[in-house]
């Protein structure tokens, strides 16, 4: 029978506390009909549409959000819902719901959605005055739409206006997640 370290059950316990919190964010992003970067191998050998009208090409972004509040307000990374014709959230219980964007912070590269909701799960956040470098630190999010996917580095540096640099393995669909 394998026995958790006190370190790994640290981990654990952290990481089921913060799972309600952590949501996937689903963006549905145009492609340009001048933009080649849409071509795979794969694309090779398609073939148009029986009624061969031109559609739009369109394609779904996966990322990751973190519950602010139980009110309905949600952060990720700017570049996981800009220019998005919709966006959606996945709560962890498989709930989906649409998000309206309230605004981007361009300079921190985040953005707040909000969904309504008054039973969204929120952390209780705390005020840490130092991270040390060396620390360890926790990335919830999603590897290619698997939530809860977890990744665990460490704080590589911290500035003088505190904000942090981490080292940590950050999968696809992760872009946002919560550290």
């Amino acid at each position: 029978l394998y026995a958790q370290s006190g370190l790994e059950a640290e981990i654990s316990d952290n990481v089921q506390q913060a799972v309600p919190s952590v949501v996937t964010v689903l963006a549905d992003q145009p492609v340009a009909k001048n933009d080649r970067n849409d071509k795979n191998l794969l694309s090779h050998f398609t073939s148009k549409p029986l009624d061969s009208v031109d559609r739009e090409k369109r394609y779904i972004l996966v990322g990751t959000g973190l519950s602010l509040n139980e009110k309905g307000f949600i952060v990720t990374r700017s570049s996981v819902v800009e220019n998005a014709s919709a966006v959606k959230i996945r709560l962890w219980n498989g709930e989906e719901t649409r998000a309206d964007m309230l605004g981007i912070d361009k300079g921190a590269v985040i953005v707040l959605l909000k969904i309504d909701s008054t039973q969204l799960p929120s952390l209780d956040y705390t005020k840490v005055d130092a991270y040390l470098t060396g620390s360890l630190a926790l990335v919830i999010g999603n590897s290619l739409c698997v939530s809860p996917a977890i990744s665990v580095g460490n704080i590589t540096s911290v500035s003088a206006d505190g904000s942090i640099q981490i080292s940590a393995n950050i999968d696809p669909g992760a872009n946002g997640a919560p550290v």
